[in-house]
């Protein structure tokens, strides 16, 4: 059975527990959602993505990463979870077959959206990161530095120029980044 454990060290955010049974349970949605989504991949491609989000999972649930929150259950927080991660799976294998990014690797950790947010959050949060991924190097570094929490007097040692100068780059980063 699927359910929650609480963690004293974050309440609210409750771990979620589910043996490896459980979770290939999912395997007709996530087909389903693949087939949905992704109309352009093939039938091996859709079990080969199935299979590698049922690892994610498995691999994610098993660590204790995998959390939610009391108002929403369990089973759709690990909906929303192998959305998330079989839609990343399948960019990646499109990005790959096209040759536009060196391949990544599938064994990486895999983002999860916050198990709170809505899909039209989660949509424009992939969004975002999509158009990040294709903006110029520079601008994708100073975006990235600045969410990080570095200073204007960090950014501007990475880029060796002076700190007046940095707020204008993360603008024009910005600018370039929504358009």
């Amino acid at each position: 059975m699927i359910r929650y454990r609480h963690d004293p060290n974050r309440p609210g955010e409750p771990i979620i527990e589910a043996s490896p049974r459980e979770l290939d349970g999912y395997r007709d949605f996530i087909r389903g959602y693949l087939v949905k989504t992704w109309s352009v991949l093939g039938d091996d491609d859709v079990e080969d993505i199935a299979q590698d989000t049922l690892i994610a999972l498995c691999r994610i649930v098993g660590e204790g990463r995998g959390r939610g929150v009391y108002t929403t259950s369990p089973e759709d927080v690990i909906k929303r979870m192998a959305s998330a991660v079989a839609w990343r799976l399948a960019r990646n294998l499109r990005k790959r077959s096209h040759n536009r990014h060196p391949a990544e690797s599938l064994d990486e950790d895999i983002d999860i959206p916050d198990p709170g947010a809505l899909p039209d959050q989660v949509v424009e949060a992939r969004s975002t990161l999509e158009r990040i991924l294709e903006s110029d190097a520079r601008a994708t570094r100073v975006l990235v530095l600045f969410a990080a929490g570095s200073g204007v007097a960090e950014i501007a040692q990475a880029f060796g120029v002076q700190v007046t100068a940095v707020w204008p780059m993360i603008s024009r980063a910005r600018k370039k980044l929504c358009s």
